[in-house]
């Protein structure tokens, strides 16, 4: 009963560590695919152990360029929304504040009532007008003149020299009364005429009069408006607003940039397929050299069996006299050269090594260890060159973009055309004004505490000249629309060149894989007849050594058409944009 519990209890155990393996594997924590790769695919000693579409599966989830390209996607994708934004309203708000505060007011020093009498008298003694005694005056003037010119001519008229002899000149007074009369009527008519023209004069003032009082009522009203001193005039204010802008037209600009940014996009989109088809492409040919290292590694390795075996028997000879000591100096100089074909061969198997994980974006010295033979990758390959071009024009990704790039172009000169077209766009702005002066009567005046207003208009613009610069970038545009259409078609070219070269490097490959192994398999044949004969002593070292050399040969031939039909198959899925391979099959 003891055994059978025992052995019970070391079933269930076993059965529970069982179950807890499986259940670890099935709930792995969250890491990349390269980590459960790394996880599940480990030998016994410690070194990765993976297939070739298992290193493609993690080249594309952890390869730099791939990581790089997915950002360049969602950087486009921002653009897009971006742009798409240019479509709604433009929404803005914004708080100023400011403190105003006048060191000298400007105005006019007043003056003291006295300075104004004063003032106003020296006008009045200034005056130049027309006084009221002026025909009076004018009198008085003409009397003193005719006074003046009779002593005059009294004086300068000789005395005679018997004065009681000189009779004296008759005196008419009505004479003299008359010339009098006559210059007072000259005054009084002068007189006449200056009170005319006061008359005149003071209609016109009276006129300047009303004039200047309507000013000055404006002017006083203007001032009872606005602070007129330095101490009134600062203020702290402070504003808040609201605008809401919208295009309405813009020469279909923002439409032309939406549909731009969506073609980017898809350009971006294509350029991360691209990348992941390189990549997956670059990783193949870098597997398939692997095991094409690995492969003349075991040919090599077989080959050293063989001349260590022929040194052997060369030396057993020449110890016996059978043989001469020549065959064992040959048997030396090839087994050491084929050692160092064998030490050249490993280097290029660790650097190709060291390539395939930098490709799978892990670091260059891990552990890794390749799946497979070149044998095992032959599948036969049934399209014809006409359906490897039509898919290759369906499928390949830098002819999507090329074809992409030709729209994106289109969409450039009507964005150029846009220049020529007017712009209109409906704007709102909300305010809300909060001013406090710092004279309180001036505040109690004027009250801007809490104004709110609102404004809406209509703008409309439109580019008349700018120096042939909107025509200039047309045609700009144009002949780049120009360029991208001559380079796309020869990137079809090229991606057609691309598919028939590999096309029929992969069947040359096939037909030479055909002939090499009926070639290795006859020079098998012809190495084992001549060990056959060397060691009966019929043949010699040098036919022996012949054979080898050609099924030595013959191996690597072998491994170089199947390597290159596998590289030839990689690079025509590249060109056909293919990035699952077909499954393999394993060749007997």
């Amino acid at each position: 009963m003891s055994k059978k519990y025992v052995s019970s209890l070391r079933s269930l155990s076993r059965h529970v560590l069982t179950g807890l393996l499986v259940i670890a594997l099935a709930f792995p924590p969250l890491s990349t695919l390269a980590g459960d790769f790394e996880n599940n695919a480990l030998d016994a000693s410690g070194a990765l152990f993976l297939e070739m579409e298992e290193c493609v599966q993690i080249g594309l989830t952890r390869n730099p360029r791939v990581k790089a390209a997915e950002h360049a996607v969602n950087r486009a994708g921002s653009e897009v929304h971006a742009s798409f934004a240019d479509f709604l309203p433009r929404v803005d708000t914004g708080f100023q504040a400011r403190r105003l505060r006048q060191v000298r007011s400007g105005q006019p020093p007043q003056e003291s009532e006295e300075n104004e009498d004063a003032a106003q008298n020296g006008e009045d003694d200034q005056y130049d007008g027309p006084a009221e005694g002026e025909g009076a005056r004018m009198l008085a003037r003409a009397l003193a003149k005719n006074n003046d010119s009779s002593s005059e001519t009294a004086n300068d008229s000789p005395l005679p020299e018997n004065p009681t002899t000189q009779e004296p000149p008759a005196f008419n007074p009505f004479e003299e009364l008359q010339q009098q009369l006559e210059q007072i009527n000259e005054g009084l008519n002068q007189q006449t005429q200056a009170l005319d023209g006061l008359n005149e004069n003071l209609s016109n003032l009276d006129e300047s009069l009303e004039e200047l009082n309507v000013k000055l009522d404006d002017l006083q009203e203007t001032l009872n408006r606005r602070p007129v001193d330095a101490d009134s005039t600062s203020f702290d204010e402070t504003v808040w607003y609201l605008r809401i802008s919208q295009p309405v037209f813009t020469g279909f600009t923002i439409t032309n940039t939406y549909l731009r940014s969506r073609l980017t996009r898809e350009i971006t989109e294509a350029e991360l397929e691209y990348v992941r088809l390189e990549v997956a492409r670059d990783i193949r040919l870098a597997f398939l050299n692997v095991l094409w290292a690995q492969e003349d590694m075991r040919s090599l390795e077989a080959r050293i069996t063989r001349l260590e075996a022929q040194l052997s028997a060369a030396e057993a000879f020449a110890r016996l006299g059978m043989k001469p000591y020549l065959d064992v100096l040959q048997a030396e100089v090839d087994l050491s050269e084929a050692r160092q074909e064998h030490t050249q061969v490993q280097n290029a198997r660790r650097v190709h090594t060291a390539r395939l994980l930098t490709l799978m974006g892990m670091p260059s010295d891990t552990p890794l260890e390749v799946a497979g033979r070149l044998e095992s990758f032959q599948p036969d390959f049934a399209l014809s060159l006409r359906d490897c071009l039509a898919e290759s024009r369906n499928n390949r990704p830098d002819l999507f973009i090329a074809h992409k790039a030709v729209e994106v172009a289109e969409k450039d000169v009507h964005l150029a055309w846009g220049r020529f077209s007017p712009t209109a766009s409906v704007d709102f702005a909300y305010n809300v004004q909060d001013r406090k002066y710092r004279d309180p009567e001036i505040g109690e005046r004027y009250d801007y505490s809490d104004r709110q207003y609102w404004t809406l208009g209509l703008n409309v613009s439109m580019n008349l000249f700018e120096g042939g610069r909107s025509k200039a970038m047309v045609m700009r545009a144009r002949h780049e629309l120009f360029r991208i259409r001559e380079e796309m078609l020869h990137h079809e070219m090229q991606a057609a060149y691309e598919v028939e070269s590999a096309y029929l490097v992969l069947h040359e490959a096939r037909q030479r894989i055909d002939s090499t192994v009926k070639v290795r398999a006859a020079a098998q044949e012809a190495y084992d007849m001549a060990l056959v004969r060397y060691r009966t002593e019929i043949g010699t070292q040098t036919e022996l050594l012949d054979a080898q050399e050609r099924l030595a040969r013959s191996e690597t031939n072998t491994n170089q058409a199947r390597a290159q039909y596998n590289r030839a198959r990689a690079q025509l899925y590249f060109a056909m944009g293919r990035l699952e391979s077909p499954p393999t099959q394993q060749t007997q």
